[in-house]
C-alpha cells in the first residue's frame, strides 16, 4: 500500500508507440506522477524530455531508472517490446516496486507463471494492461449474459473478431499483437477457460508473420468461441477488413453484438430467431485505457489486486502459446495446458 500523504510516484520505460499514450493517460491522474522515463533509443529521449519535462531526466538506464534512492518510486510502467517483459517486470517486483505492464504480459508460458508467482510471494500489484477487460461498453455485454432473458448462452456460440490498425513489416505476428485482446475479452465474458484451441494462418504480411488468422476455442460444456485476427487491409470471409473489434455471443433467446474501436464502442441487442434489434443501440465514447490507469492507481494505493492480474495474463499466454502451436500444425486442436494458478 503507498503512503497515502504523497501521490504515487510512477517510472515508465518505454517510448515508442504505446508509452506516450500511458504517460498522457497517467499525467491526467491526480493522485499519481510520472517522475521519470527510460528509453534505450537517445533520440527519443532527447524528443521527450523536450515535449514531456518531467521532475528528474530521463535515462537509459531501466537499473538507474528502479534503484535510484534520491527519488524512490511506488511503481513502474513496462512499455516495452514483448520479449523484455519477464526480465523487466521480475527485477521492479525484486526491487520491490507494483508494475503495469503492456499486453501480454510475457511470450511464453513459464515466464509468465514466473511473474505471477512472484507478485504473489512478494505482495506486489502486477497489472497488465488488457484495455478492453476495462471497457464499459463489454462490461455492459458481461451483466447482459448474467440476465435469464439472453437464454442459455453456455451452450450456444460466440465470435471474437480483432482487427489490427496497421500493416506491420516487422514485429510481432498477427496473434501476439491482437491476439492478446480477443483472447483476454473471451475470458472476461465467457468467465471460463477453454480446454484447446485450433487456429489457422490464412495470410502472411511477409515471410513467418502472419497477417490473418482463424479458428476457435472450446470449452468443457461444448461452447465453441470463434476467433479471426487480421491487419488493416486483411482478408476475412472474401471482404476486405478495417480497423475494429467485433464481438457476437449467441444465446437461445438473443445475441448481442458490439463493435468498435478505442474511442467508440457500440452494443447491440438482437432476438436470435429474427435478427430484429430489441433496443436502439448504446454507444459508448469513454476511454478503457484512461480507466486502466486509474484501475492501477487504485490498486497500488489501496494495497489491492487487479482484474487482470498475473494469473489473468498467464491463462491469455497459455492459450496463445497454444494457438501458436496449433498454426505450427496446420490447425491440429491443442490442449491448453495450465497449472493450479494461486
Amino acid at each position: 500500500m503507498s503512503d497515502p500523504r504523497h501521490k504515487i510516484r510512477l517510472g515508465l520505460v518505454g517510448l515508442g508507440y504505446w508509452g506516450p499514450k500511458l504517460l498522457q493517460k497517467f499525467s491526467r491522474i491526480e493522485a499519481a506522477e510520472v517522475v521519470r522515463f527510460c528509453e534505450k533509443s537517445e533520440d527519443l529521449l532527447r524528443d521527450f524530455a523536450e515535449r514531456y519535462p518531467l521532475r528528474y531526466p530521463p535515462t537509459v538506464s531501466f537499473e538507474e531508472l528502479i534503484s535510484n534512492e534520491s527519488y524512490p518510486l511506488d511503481a513502474v510502467i513496462v512499455v516495452t517490446p514483448p520479449e523484455t517483459h519477464a526480465a523487466l517486470v521480475a527485477q521492479a517486483m525484486l526491487r520491490g516496486l507494483d508494475v503495469f505492464v503492456e499486453k501480454p504480459l510475457a511470450t511464453n508460458l513459464q515466464d509468465a507463471l514466473y511473474l505471477a508467482k512472484l507478485a504473489r510471494e512478494k505482495n506486489r500489484v502486477l497489472m497488465v494492461d488488457h484495455t478492453f477487460c476495462y471497457d464499459h461498453a463489454l462490461l455492459y455485454v458481461r451483466n447482459l449474459l448474467s440476465d435469464r432473458k439472453f437464454g442459455t448462452a453456455d451452450f450456444q456460440g460466440s465470435a471474437f473478431e480483432w482487427l489490427g490498425a496497421r500493416k506491420k513489416p516487422q514485429g510481432p505476428s498477427i496473434l501476439w499483437d491482437s491476439g492478446p485482446h480477443a483472447v483476454a475479452a473471451m475470458l472476461f465474458l465467457l468467465k471460463k477457460t477453454p480446454e484447446r484451441i485450433s487456429m489457422r494462418v490464412v495470410e502472411n504480411l511477409s515471410e513467418n508473420i502472419p497477417a490473418t488468422m482463424t479458428g476457435y476455442a472450446e470449452f468443457t460444456d461444448g461452447h465453441k468461441a470463434e476467433i479471426r485476427l487480421a491487419w488493416q487491409d486483411g482478408v476475412l470471409d472474401g471482404k476486405i477488413v478495417e480497423k475494429a473489434a467485433r464481438v457476437a455471443i449467441f444465446g437461445d433467446r438473443r445475441k448481442v453484438l458490439y463493435e468498435g474501436t478505442f474511442g467508440k464502442r457500440e452494443v447491440l441487442l438482437h432476438h436470435d430467431w429474427d435478427g430484429a434489434i430489441l433496443a436502439p443501440g448504446l454507444t459508448y465514447e469513454d476511454e478503457p485505457l484512461q480507466t486502466v490507469c486509474e484501475e492501477f492507481i487504485r490498486a497500488v494505493a489501496e494495497g489491492g489486486s487487479a482484474f487482470t492480474d498475473g494469473d489473468f495474463g498467464a491463462k491469455v499466454v497459455a492459450i496463445l502459446e497454444a494457438a501458436e502451436r496449433s498454426c505450427m500444425r496446420e490447425g491440429e486442436p491443442i490442449p491448453i495446458v495450465l497449472p493450479q494458478l494461486s
